[in-house]
């Protein structure tokens, strides 16, 4: 939660989420959403990530898979 709260309060951080599937508890998606990649390439240097980083290594995932996408906003309906 400390993590997320840092996160959000970041410049340029417009949305930033975790949460657990319902079909797999087990496995936890993070969607983040930043204005543009410099407010994430500062996001990944911040302390309170780090400190993250560092609890991930001391209770390591059973495996990760990593997946970035960008979107483009659509209105809908279509017009």
């Amino acid at each position: 939660a400390a993590l997320e709260k840092a996160t959000r309060a970041e410049p340029g951080c417009i949305d930033y989420v975790f949460s657990a599937e319902l079909h797999n508890p087990t496995s936890i998606r993070v969607i983040e959403h930043w204005s543009d990649v410099d407010a994430l390439k500062k996001h990944l240097a911040m302390p309170h990530l780090a400190a993250f980083q560092a609890a991930l290594r001391s209770n390591p995932p059973k495996g990760t898979q990593i997946k970035m996408f960008e979107a483009t906003e659509k209105p809908y309906p279509p017009q």
